[in-house]
């Protein structure tokens, strides 16, 4: 395992989907992906393989991948999409939605789509659930797409900030003990893609005598946290032209 881990309790990060039942890999200019559908019937697509020294090497990976998930998933033509960045910005472990939301370029692209961003905050700030109001804006907006960017929780440690995920749907804060409802497409008017990356594991440490529960993250996380919001946010620049 890289690193060491730190507990990091107060993040409420949305569980990543594991790679169980039916995939399949495909291993293409040294990444991998494996496509699949989760025991839910989620579809998703997990990206592996990749080096963190480029961003932009990893944007344009996730960029071919995400594209190619939205056309399978049957999104049509996208006009406008609403970038939503979920988590706790003052959390290293659980600020990567943030982070990721507040690069992606704003207005009409090259390409002619208007890219709306917008960070949610958290109901412990705000007093608003992530699941009311994330609906909410997209539909207020019309927008033909709702892509939200997100923390999720790793299944090992192993998978720490070494894997983006793409799947259909949102539910945050799944990976907490006090779990959040699901962002609806019925809701959003539109559909929901989340876009995340694993950057803390639950589980239980001891050491020394001493134990502690919670989630646990790398030390040196915001360093992760910072490469992969720059790759992210410039591969939805990638997909609708920015």
């Amino acid at each position: 395992m890289r690193g060491e881990l730190y507990c990091e309790t107060e993040g409420r990060v949305a569980l990543s989907l594991p790679e169980r039942g039916s995939y399949s890999v495909r291993e293409e200019s040294g990444y991998t992906a494996l496509d699949g559908k989760a025991e839910n019937g989620t579809e998703y697509v997990t990206l592996t393989g990749y080096k963190t020294e480029d961003p932009s090497a990893l944007a344009a990976f996730a960029a071919r991948e995400l594209g190619a998930f939205l056309t399978r998933s049957g999104t049509g033509k996208v006009r406008s999409v609403l970038v939503t960045g979920i988590g706790n910005a003052r959390v290293e472990a659980d600020s990567l939605g943030p982070l990721a939301a507040e690069r992606v370029k704003v207005g009409e692209t090259a390409d002619g789509v208007f890219v709306f961003s917008f960070v949610s905050g958290v109901p412990e700030s705000t007093g608003i659930p992530t699941e009311r109001i994330v609906p909410a804006v997209a539909r207020l907006l019309g927008v033909d797409l709702l892509l939200v960017l997100d923390s999720l929780a790793a299944v090992s440690p192993e998978r720490l900030c070494r894997a983006v995920q793409i799947s259909r749907g949102v539910r945050p804060g799944s990976g907490s003990a006090v779990r959040a409802g699901e962002i609806k497409e019925n809701d959003a008017g539109c559909p929901a893609v989340t876009l995340g990356v694993p950057t803390a594991v639950r589980g239980r440490l001891s050491r020394g005598g001493a134990e502690a529960h919670g989630f646990f993250t790398l030390c040196g996380i915001g360093s992760e946290i910072l490469f992969h919001s720059a790759a992210l946010s410039e591969a939805i620049g990638l997909v609708f032209g920015s």
